[in-house]
């Protein structure tokens, strides 16, 4: 709710000056300027997104506080994972569904960071799904490996029976969420400094993973 909120007032006090001083040098707009200026007003709302000004004054306390900012409604944080200059967070924004958000590390608390690199690979097997990512953030060596795991519907396997490994000798942690249908439905993350997805060799249940 902030988020968007700041954008659009921050940006509407400085238009709004903009059109004071245009009138107080009693310079008319034509209407195809006024068009201009609007446009111009949402440019900059949208562009603001990629470089959040909260950053040059708010400093969040925690990760949570953070997901609260960023986002409305009911969000809970499911697990964090702490990299060198940063903090993954996997939340829960609405039912059956999942999000992450990656946070910048300061020495007084978290910031925003949009800045992100992802490669992404999926896959549909007869027993399970999974969504592999790897997030690499800009400016930075902060990696990381967040793998989502669903057992299909038909399927009894468990979380014991899923093995990730990597050719960098990683240790990968896991999140286990409640389903309804009582199927496996778990996150495996892991962060890893200086990654290079060329080079990078996931593996799943014996089953090379490239990105």
């Amino acid at each position: 709710m902030w988020y968007s909120f700041i954008r659009y007032a921050f940006f509407l006090i400085i238009f709004y000056i903009i059109l004071i001083v245009l009138h107080k040098k009693q310079i008319k707009i034509k209407k195809w300027v006024w068009v201009l200026i609007v446009l111009a007003y949402f440019g900059c709302v949208s562009l603001a997104g990629l470089a959040p000004i909260e950053n040059l004054f708010i400093t969040f306390d925690s990760p949570q506080a953070a997901l609260n900012y960023v986002g409305s409604g009911n969000r809970e944080v499911l697990c964090t994972v702490e990299g060198e200059d940063s903090t993954a967070v996997i939340y829960y924004p609405k039912q059956n569904e999942y999000a992450y958000l990656f946070l910048k590390k300061t020495k007084e608390g978290w910031k925003i960071n949009p800045f992100v690199k992802s490669y992404n690979k999926t896959s549909l097997e007869e027993s399970i799904y999974y969504d592999a990512n790897i997030y690499r953030l800009r400016n930075s060596d902060d990696c990381y490996i967040i793998v989502f795991m669903l057992g299909m519907s038909h399927s009894d396997i468990t979380k014991e029976d899923v093995i990730i490994t990597d050719n960098r000798g990683t240790s990968f942690q896991d999140y286990e969420m409640e389903s309804d249908d009582r199927s496996l439905k778990v996150f495996y993350y892991a962060y890893v400094k200086g990654l290079d997805k060329e080079g990078y060799v996931l593996t799943i249940n014996e089953k090379e993973v490239e990105f």
